[in-house]
């Protein structure tokens, strides 16, 4: 009996709770986000979820079937493509067609281990040590956030072009360290356009995790233990901002897709 008169206290002391934070203003505003939410969001996915699994007036999973056995968006064996391939003087590194949803899953995987291990080197550098310029390269390492994905594959395709690109010019006209010009596009384009578009949002998040650690535990740690120490204090923060940083990468792409793809004119299209 306690208990349960216990129980409809507490349901009663909530209720009376929420009543007084519900004025009518705030139920007002708190319905319409609501309405807006259900009505433009909910319901049109709710349709286009249904709508997948309707084939010829009944449930089916004809649409999933046929994406997964087209080789227009699923091929084990290569479509075309070109790879440390030299032709002319010129080394195309392009990427193998594998079908669009694998094309697609490659791209995001390599992007984000990438993204990762640009980001974290580079957030280990800027947080923990001093050195001149550094005040600048913090402004240069934020640049690519900045600008919007267009200009960056913009930038990329011409750094990268094979006849007047900056690359080929340091390594093949000015330094002579290549034999043959590098000519950078399709998947492989795409995986260092959004590697240099995105490394920043990693970067980012795992230099906050770093700001956010006493000072205090990495002295005590260096008098304690040394290096082991040291990674004892630091490696426990990264993963949660570097997860942070991947969920924004991933969850960023499918906004912003137009400026990277630009790049990938596809294995049958000349290099930029």
């Amino acid at each position: 009996m306690t208990e349960n008169w216990i129980k409809s206290t507490s349901i009663k002391d909530k209720v009376r709770k929420l009543r007084r934070e519900l004025d009518p203003l705030t139920l007002t505003q708190t319905l319409i986000s609501y309405f807006v939410l259900i009505g433009f969001l909910v319901l049109p996915l709710s349709s286009l979820v249904i709508q997948g699994f309707k084939f010829e007036g009944g449930l089916s999973l004809n649409w999933f079937i046929d994406i997964l056995t087209s080789p227009e968006y699923v091929s084990l064996q290569s479509r075309g493509g070109r790879m440390f391939e030299v032709r002319r003087g010129v080394m195309y590194l392009w990427g193998y067609d594998h079908g669009i949803l694998l094309n697609s899953l490659m791209v995001a995987l390599t992007v984000t281990v990438f993204c990762s291990i640009i980001g974290i080197g580079v957030a280990m550098i800027m947080g923990r040590y001093e050195f001149k310029g550094k005040a600048v390269f913090k402004v240069i390492l934020l640049i690519p956030l900045l600008a919007t994905p267009f200009v960056n594959a913009y930038v990329v395709g011409k750094v990268f072009n094979p006849q007047f690109g900056l690359l080929n010019f340091l390594l093949v006209d000015l330094f002579h360290i290549l034999p043959w010009r590098v000519s950078i596009d399709g998947l492989v384009g795409l995986i260092v356009v959004q590697t240099l578009t995105y490394y920043p949002i990693v970067y980012t998040n795992v230099l906050s995790s770093l700001n956010n650690i006493d000072p205090s535990l990495e002295e005590m740690a260096e008098k304690l233990n040394g290096v082991q120490a040291l990674q004892d204090s630091n490696l426990p923060p990264l993963p949660a901002g570097a997860g942070c940083g991947r969920h924004n990468h991933i969850h960023l792409q499918p906004r912003r897709p137009r400026g990277p793809h630009r790049l990938h004119r596809g294995h049958r299209e000349p290099p930029l």
